[in-house]
């Protein structure tokens, strides 16, 4: 058991709830976050890759109403406990992209936030473009993610990571190198992207883009 999973045990659902907001506020504004996808457009059909506990889809979708569906998925036990919304418009799911994919669902906004450092570097491509499958024509896909930087938010947030929440294989790229995979999979180097950074830190950074949709 991770230090991570034993406090959240100890401190039981509510309080639970309340101490993961102020933690996670240390790293990242998930309202800036919302209110930077809300920015992009009108959007009725939502996926969450890596919605954890549900903190990002509850304003996500606050961000996006009265419009917006949303649909949460991971391959984490439970996910969306902690989702504060609206309970009419989503729906979480403990699934593997690939699930959702086979299923041949397709969505008019696909998020993935802060997902992509857990996850092996050689698999990382491979799960973009699953993402990318998952749009509808004329979609957009959000990659939230935490870069390396040579400060002490990013050690902070590597402890974190390694050392409470357990990861052991936790890797971050680069901006530069971040922003390479995204044009790659998703703009295949031709279509432009927009780049956006959350409070507090400017290793939160926001990519964006248009994309046809489906597979290629």
């Amino acid at each position: 058991m991770t230090i991570g999973s034993t406090v959240r045990t100890l401190l039981g659902p509510r309080l639970e709830q309340v101490a993961a907001n102020a933690y996670r506020r240390m790293f990242v504004d998930l309202d800036t976050v919302a209110a930077t996808v809300a920015g992009l457009g009108s959007f009725e059909n939502v996926i969450e890759v890596g919605c954890g506990e549900g903190a990002l889809m509850t304003r996500l979708l606050d961000a996006l109403a009265p419009t917006a569906q949303g649909f949460g998925i991971d391959i984490a036990v439970n996910p969306g406990h902690n989702y504060a919304g609206n309970n009419t418009n989503v729906e979480f799911r403990q699934a593997d992209v690939a699930d959702i994919v086979g299923e041949g669902r397709r969505f008019d906004l696909v998020v993935v936030s802060d997902v992509l450092h857990h996850i092996p570097p050689a698999d990382r491509r491979g799960f973009l473009e699953s993402c990318r499958s998952l749009l509808a024509p004329g979609g957009t896909v959000v990659v939230k993610e935490w870069v390396r930087r040579r400060n002490l938010a990013h050690a902070a947030a590597y402890g974190s990571d390694r050392y409470i929440s357990g990861d052991t294989t936790v890797a971050f790229y680069t901006e530069s190198e971040l922003e390479r995979l995204f044009a790659d999979v998703f703009c295949h180097n031709r279509a432009p992207f927009s780049r956006a950074y959350a409070r507090p830190h400017r290793n939160n950074v926001i990519l964006a883009a248009s994309v046809a949709g489906g597979e290629d």
